[in-house]
């Protein structure tokens, strides 16, 4: 079987990175790439982290809510799933990304050019429901801000949305509707991703199998 690469996508604040770090507990050698994290990682460490000849140069935007460039973020994200690859890691769980249609593009070139089976999944949720979770994280981080999520609510349906819609047109989308609690989300998100992954318990003794 192919390595396997699930991007999670879906408005601020569906639950991607928590439904992410749900899914990787039950699926053997996952690693989880996090643009989001990545680029707040960068911003942490400043000057001294490798990316930041990248990325540095557009924190400032991110925290205004408004989305980093895509060559930018292509250039690191490309740059870590090559890696994660190289190191024999065969499952990838990937949050936010892609999240423009020139990130879509790249992102399907870099499924060919690294031999990854590429799944798509779409955690839906509405707007009123991005501002009702947003009145109850409290991470300190400058995008959780209500203004700032407004804008984010705006990138969203200005960049994020047309590539939904192309993924949905092309068959490749799976949505998983995300306002329910988690473990429920988390359980049809299994549901839907069975068919791509390998049996975690096929190595055990038929006994020792649920």
């Amino acid at each position: 079987m192919q390595p396997t690469i699930i991007s999670i996508l879906g408005r601020p604040l569906a639950g991607k990175d928590t439904q992410a770090v749900l899914l990787a507990r039950n699926i053997p050698d996952s690693v989880i790439i996090s643009t989001g994290a990545m680029i707040r990682e960068v911003k942490n460490e400043g000057e001294s982290h490798r990316f930041w000849p990248i990325l540095g140069p557009h924190i400032a935007v991110m925290d205004q809510g408004i989305l980093i460039p895509e060559e930018a973020i292509n250039e690191a994200f490309e740059r870590v799933v090559h890696e994660k690859l190289a190191e024999g890691v065969r499952n990838i769980i990937v949050t936010a990304h892609p999240r423009m249609p020139k990130e879509l593009e790249s992102y399907d070139k870099m499924l060919a050019r690294e031999g990854l089976t590429g799944v798509f999944v779409h955690l839906e949720t509405s707007e009123p429901y991005m501002y009702a979770m947003g009145g109850t994280r409290n991470h300190g981080r400058a995008d959780d801000r209500r203004d700032v999520l407004h804008t984010r609510a705006k990138e969203f349906t200005l960049h994020t949305e047309p590539v939904l819609h192309q993924l949905r047109a092309e068959g490749r989308l799976h949505t998983v509707f995300a306002e329910r609690p988690i473990e429920i989300v988390q359980q049809e998100l299994r549901n839907v991703l069975r068919p791509y992954l390998p049996d975690p318990e096929a190595t055990l003794p038929l006994m020792a199998r649920r």
